[in-house]
Formats: C-alpha cells, sequence, structure tokens
C-alpha cells in the first residue's frame, strides 16, 4: 500500500485546507459590492468637487451628485449585509 494521505479536504486539519474551503476566508459579493460602491462614489465627489472649482462654483453634471448620494450610503448597506452574512456563516461552522 502507499503511504499517501488519500483523505477528502472535509476531513484534513485546518492547517492543510486551501483558502476557499475555510469557512469565512475572504471577501463575499457583498463586500466587493460595497467596496466598489465606497470607491466609485468617492471618485464621483471628488470629480464634482474639482469641477465646481473648475467651474468657478457653476453647474456640475447632476449625475455626479446623484450618483454619490445613493451609492455611498448603499455601500454602507453592502457593509452592514457583509459582516451580517459573514456572522452567520461562522455560527454554521
Amino acid at each position: 500500500m502507499s503511504a499517501t494521505n488519500s483523505s477528502t479536504p472535509s476531513q484534513q486539519s485546518p492547517a492543510v485546507r486551501t483558502p476557499r474551503e475555510t469557512p469565512g476566508s475572504g471577501m463575499n459579493l457583498w463586500g466587493w459590492l460595497a467596496v466598489v460602491l465606497f470607491v466609485t462614489s468617492g471618485v464621483a465627489m471628488t470629480a464634482m468637487l474639482i469641477l465646481k472649482w473648475i467651474n468657478g462654483g457653476g453647474e456640475v453634471w447632476p449625475w455626479f451628485t446623484r450618483y454619490a448620494f445613493f451609492a455611498f450610503p448603499a455601500a454602507f448597506l453592502c457593509l452592514v449585509l457583509a459582516l451580517v452574512q459573514t456572522l452567520l456563516q461562522r455560527r454554521r461552522h
């Protein structure tokens, strides 16, 4: 017989598992969505402020303001959902 370890991933010790098999590792979809919304809303707010400064306080494209107004709170909600989902996953394991 060979001396190789033929155990399944669920029977391996936690140190041998790959990151994908470890519960609660990495960011979930809500976490990534929160990061994307935070970054893009920050870029939109920065661009809006720069354009206002360049235009001397004139009108800026309204979608910069609207996107930042809705994306920033949506990113916060996605962050809360990511935390809740992670807590629920850890409770199951």
